[in-house]
């Protein structure tokens, strides 16, 4: 028996996840950016890893009572910041562990595999709180 939610709290958590999942995408790939070459073909990567990891996301959050969804949302209230934080400061930490000389870039397949690692926490929490909220 858990506690249902009154419509205003609903509401007001849909509100901040939402904001809060737009502000964690546009960090996340503003760090990721100044990592990678920064071009198009990136950029399209990053978008398809974002989106990769919420389609996992929201699948993974199978149907249930109300209740039970309502404590995933709240699970997700607590991941999402933490996962963005991992997100974020984890492209900055491959620099420090895999040095690059000026002028220089990662390959390719490395990017992908960055944009793809870092991006997959925050936008899993994204998709996971997504479909209870809907």
């Amino acid at each position: 028996m858990g506690v249902t939610p009154r419509r205003i709290e609903i509401f007001a958590i849909t509100l901040f996840m939402g904001c809060a999942a737009a502000i964690a995408q546009a960090v996340i790939i503003r760090e990721l950016l100044s990592v990678c070459r920064g071009n198009e073909l990136i950029i399209g990567v990053i978008f398809a890893s974002w989106f990769f990891g919420v389609f996992i996301g929201a699948r993974a959050n199978q149907p249930a009572e109300s209740s039970r969804l309502y404590t995933r949302v709240r699970v997700s209230l607590i991941l999402l910041p933490l996962m963005t934080l991992v997100s974020a400061y984890g492209g900055r930490a491959v620099e420090l562990v895999f040095p690059r000389g000026m002028g220089h870039f990662y390959s390719l397949p490395a990017e992908m595999l960055m944009s793809f690692l870092f991006t997959a926490p925050t936008s899993f929490a994204v998709g996971f709180f997504f479909p209870p909220l809907v």
